[in-house]
């Protein structure tokens, strides 16, 4: 995220101060909580309601995305499970990119 993040910020001459990296959402949204911590994540992270527990502020200015993948092993065979969700996804990701 990080990475995604300097790259949008590079051309409005912004850098980004950052002074640790989780990859536990839910050790963020915590930290977050307790009000030791900053984050960018989206907005579904702090949707559970708690009044006061967070201040929610929209970024703007800047395009953020990030690619995500389907990834499976290769020396297997692709279970019917598999084969429904990698439809459902590639469904999905066809719909939203004729949305841009």
């Amino acid at each position: 995220m990080a990475a995604i993040v300097e790259r949008s910020l590079a051309p409005l001459g912004g850098r980004l101060h950052m002074e640790a990296e989780f990859d536990s959402v839910d050790a963020i949204r915590e930290l977050v909580r307790q009000g030791r911590w900053a984050t960018m994540m989206p907005v579904s992270v702090f949707k559970e309601p708690r009044a006061g527990a967070v201040r929610l502020s929209e970024i703007s200015g800047a395009q953020l995305h990030r690619m995500l993948v389907l990834a499976t092993r290769v020396e297997r065979a692709q279970s019917p499970a598999l084969v429904v969700v990698r439809d459902l996804v590639r469904a999905e990701a066809a719909r939203l990119a004729a949305q841009d």
